[in-house]
């Protein structure tokens, strides 16, 4: 068995969710990379973690617990390393 964001939210709330996380991703980042790592964000956390790691692009702070925050920064490192060749 898989489980991926669709097992947690909506199909729209995570479309949602990676409309933001692209669109601050975006702001700093090259299209392709951030078509990378929406992909695989989006695919690994459900909407309130991307929420977390969407934060980090546009400078928001969030509450979030520890172990959110660790769920992103796995996730990211995860994704990061297949996307890298795409960065500004």
């Amino acid at each position: 068995s898989y489980a991926d964001a669709r097992s947690t939210a909506t199909d729209e709330e995570v479309r949602v969710a990676r409309r933001a996380y692209r669109a601050a991703c975006q702001q700093t980042q090259s299209l392709d990379y951030c078509e990378c790592m929406t992909g695989g964000m989006a695919q690994a956390l459900a909407p309130a973690d991307l929420d977390i790691a969407t934060a980090a692009f546009s400078g928001r702070v969030v509450e979030a617990s520890p172990a959110a925050r660790a769920r992103v920064s796995e996730a990211q490192a995860e994704v990061e390393p297949g996307c890298a060749r795409y960065r500004r």
